[in-house]
């Protein structure tokens, strides 16, 4: 997250994303390279969901949660057929979660096929951020690409690495 020992500033911007791609046999690698991208850039929570089983279990978890922070709030990025097939029905299904979301991207192959639903905004992330939305916590595994990607120096110089 973007905030150092935990302070967070009164001018600091959040945005907790979930992002639902119900493509994830078929498209694995394609939506974890995605994933990976969007969570870099995300300024907070960033939960990456496949399948409603999963979701239903992370709606749990932030309604839980909201009980004391209201201002936890997510905005979505999913695919567009399972933003129609699943994503849709689950929300209409569950108020008191729907409450919990602020904006919806869909972000797929062809966004010409859901004018209707979409949010065409390469900076969505970014634009929906805000200082009124506080960050969901989590604890975020740093991997070395992340590392890299944060501190942009090669670590090779800095620590010994051997084949085992």
């Amino acid at each position: 997250m973007n905030f150092s020992n935990g302070i967070i500033n009164e001018e600091d911007k959040f945005n907790n994303i979930i992002y639902y791609d119900s493509n994830a046999e078929k498209y694995k690698k394609e939506i974890h390279n995605d994933s990976d991208t969007f969570e870099r850039v995300t300024p907070g929570a960033f939960i990456l969901c496949t399948n409603l089983d999963s979701l239903g279990i992370i709606r749990d978890e932030i309604l839980r949660h909201r009980r004391s922070e209201k201002k936890t709030i997510f905005n979505i990025i999913s695919n567009g057929r399972g933003y129609i097939k699943d994503l849709k029905p689950f929300l209409n299904n569950n108020p008191r979660f729907k409450e919990c979301l602020n904006k919806l991207c869909i972000y797929c192959f062809k966004p010409s096929a859901y004018e209707q639903e979409k949010k065409n905004d390469p900076n969505f992330i970014k634009e929906f951020s805000s200082k009124d939305i506080k960050p969901f916590p989590l604890t975020k595994l740093v991997t070395l690409s992340d590392y890299q990607d944060k501190y942009n120096k090669d670590i090779r110089q800095y620590h010994c690495f051997m084949e085992i």
